[in-house]
């Protein structure tokens, strides 16, 4: 569990994503849904600061996995499918949790959210 994503390579949009991945492996079971990564992404930017900023739908959230999917730090999970018959993918984290929020620890508007994980 090495794997580390590149931050510079990362849209704020994915970070808060991975920061959601990080805190919804911390309190659940590995891996979860893009659903609930939403959900709790929602609840982190209540303590992200910056000037404007919308929450991200469901689609800005499956862009952001999608393009997190790629890294190395996550895994994609398509093996179970819905009742119409179509691969729901899940999402877990391939690297350890506290290397990742070090990592984010560098983009400042993420402060706060990085402390309530954190605790």
């Amino acid at each position: 569990m090495s794997q580390k994503p590149d931050l510079a390579s990362l849209s704020f949009t994915q970070r808060v994503v991975l920061l959601g991945l990080v805190d919804e492996a911390r309190d659940s079971e590995m891996p979860v849904t893009a659903l609930e990564i939403k959900s709790r992404c929602t609840s982190l930017l209540d303590l992200v600061e910056v000037e404007s900023l919308s929450t991200p739908g469901e689609q800005d959230i499956m862009r952001a996995l999608n393009g997190l999917s790629a890294d190395p730090a996550i895994e994609e999970h398509t093996n179970q499918q819905s009742p119409a018959g179509k691969g729901r993918p899940r999402y877990s984290l391939a690297a350890d949790g506290d290397a990742i929020l070090e990592l984010l620890a560098e983009d400042d508007r993420l402060a706060d959210a990085i402390a309530a994980v954190s605790e």
